[in-house]
C-alpha cells in the first residue's frame, strides 16, 4: 500500500498538480475504512470538551503554550527525563543520528523503566486539549527526549520548514531543563503568519526548507515565538501548519521532552522502532490495560 500512494504522488507532483489534495483523499480513503472508528472518536471528544482545556490551543493559530505549574506530573516527568539522559551519557550507547545537532536519548525500555513520563502525555488535560483541537480522539504516535549539544550548524531541520507527517499533528515540546534563546529553543510562525509566508512564497505540501531571508521577507522576525522558560514549560505545536526550526543552540545545550500526536487516519506508515530510530513509535500500552480513553489514544482500539 505504501509503494502505491508513493507511485501515486510521483506522478501527481509528474504532471504539475498540487500534492495536498491527494493527501485528503487518502485520508478520507482510510476514514472510510473505518467510520466507526472515526464517529467513536468525534463523540469521545465532544464529551471529553471542557472549560479548562478545550482552549488551551488555538484552532487557528495552531498552538498553545504553559507554564510548568499547569500540568499536573509535570516535575515528576522532567525528573525521568533527566535520569534517562544521564543514563545515555554514561552508557553513550551505540544509537545514532543523522543529525549532528539532534540526537534521540529515549528508549522503549525507558518508557517502561519511567511510567512518569507516558503518564504524563497520556495526563487527562494533556488528552482533552489535543482533542478539542483535533475534534477527535487523537493517536499519541511517538516520544522523544532530544539532546541538542551546542552547534554552529544550520542545516536539515534547523531551517524553517513544516512537517508532512499528517495534514494536522500537534508535537508538544516541554523544556527539560532552562532553555533561554542561546540553547536553540523550538522557534515557530503560528498557523496565520504561516500560512501568509507560505502563499507569498508558494511554498506547497512537501515544499521543503525555506531560508530565514525567504521567511523574513514576508514575516516579521517579531513574529517568530519562542519556547523559552524554566523546566517544565513549553507549547502544543501544529508542526504541520506552523513553520519552525529548533536546535540552534549557540550559546549552551539544549534538552527536551517531545511526543506526537495525529489524527487517527494519519498519512505516515508506522516506522516501528530500531536503534537508529528518531522517536519511539511502539509505544508500551501494558500499563493502560482497562483503561478505555488511553486505551484509544494509544491506538489500541483497531489494528493499526
Amino acid at each position: 500500500m505504501l509503494a502505491a500512494k508513493l507511485a501515486l504522488g510521483r506522478v501527481v507532483r509528474r504532471v504539475g498538480l498540487p500534492v495536498e489534495p491527494l493527501f485528503y483523499l487518502m485520508k478520507a480513503g482510510r476514514i472510510a475504512l473505518h467510520p466507526a472508528e472515526a464517529l467513536r472518536r468525534r463523540r469521545t471528544a465532544a464529551a471529553l470538551a471542557d472549560a479548562r482545556w478545550s482552549p488551551l490551543i488555538s484552532r487557528a493559530k495552531g498552538f498553545g503554550m504553559f507554564a510548568p505549574d499547569v500540568f499536573p506530573g509535570t516535575a515528576t516527568a522532567m525528573d525521568a527525563a533527566r535520569t534517562v539522559f544521564k543514563r545515555w551519557e554514561e552508557t553513550k550507547s551505540l544509537r545514532t543520528s543523522s543529525k549532528p545537532f539532534l540526537v534521540n536519548v529515549l528508549d522503549r525500555d525507558d518508557l517502561v523503566a519511567h511510567p512518569a513520563l507516558l503518564d504524563f502525555a497520556l495526563s487527562d488535560g494533556m488528552i482533552r486539549a489535543a482533542s478539542a483541537y483535533f475534534g477527535e480522539v487523537p493517536l499519541l504516535r511517538a516520544m522523544a527526549v532530544f539532546y541538542s549539544p551546542k552547534n554552529d550548524l544550520q542545516q536539515a531541520s534547523q531551517k524553517f520548514h513544516i512537517d508532512t507527517d499528517d495534514l494536522r499533528q500537534l508535537k508538544c515540546f516541554v523544556n527539560v531543563e532552562p532553555t533561554d534563546a542561546a540553547a536553540g529553543p523550538f522557534s515557530f510562525l503560528d498557523a496565520e503568519v504561516s500560512q501568509r509566508v507560505r502563499t507569498k512564497l508558494r511554498h506547497g505540501w512537501k515544499g521543503g526548507r525555506l531560508e530565514d531571508e525567504e521567511v523574513f521577507s514576508v514575516a516579521t522576525p517579531a513574529e517568530l515565538r519562542e519556547l523559552l522558560g524554566p523546566s517544565g514549560s513549553g507549547g502544543l505545536i501544529d508542526t504541520s501548519r506552523c513553520l519552525h526550526f529548533g536546535s540552534r543552540a549557540r550559546g549552551g545545550s539544549r534538552l527536551v521532552l517531545m511526543f506526537q500526536f495525529t489524527s487517527f487516519a494519519h498519512l505516515k506508515e508506522d516506522d516501528g522502532y530500531g536503534p537508529d530510530s528518531a522517536v519511539v513509535t511502539n509505544l508500551p500500552a501494558e500499563r493502560y490495560r482497562g483503561d478505555l480513553l488511553r486505551t484509544l489514544v494509544l491506538g489500541r482500539s483497531r489494528r493499526q
